[in-house]
């Protein structure tokens, strides 16, 4: 749940950005953000204070630094759902590139 929605904030668009950073995060990890940890009080204060999940090793930096911005806690600094379009479509397009950069069966690194 986004910070500002534990401040009794209305759901926005961002809101929905923050919630897409946590899914992010679950694909990098395989279980659900502090799945370990009670979900008290004392972790609602943590979430509204900064506290976000550990991330994991190897995540790749361009995919760090997008999950990050989507889980800033001012909503006014996450991407909108268009930028997060543009971002992914790019990545999309760079990955079909390598690929067919490497259509013969020989892998390599560009």
């Amino acid at each position: 749940m986004a910070p500002e929605i534990l401040r009794k904030k209305p759901y926005t668009p961002a809101s929905d950005i923050y919630s897409f950073s946590m899914i992010m995060w679950e694909f990098t990890s395989g279980i659900p953000p502090f799945n370990h940890e009670a979900h008290d009080h004392h972790f609602i204060l943590s979430v509204y204070e900064g506290k976000r999940p550990k991330i994991m090793k190897n995540t790749p930096k361009c995919y760090v630094d997008l999950m990050i911005k989507c889980w800033d806690s001012n909503p006014s600094n996450r991407p909108t759902i268009i930028m997060l379009e543009n971002i992914i479509s790019a990545w999309i397009r760079c990955t079909n590139e390598y690929y067919e950069i490497n259509r013969d069966g020989n892998y390599k690194y560009l």
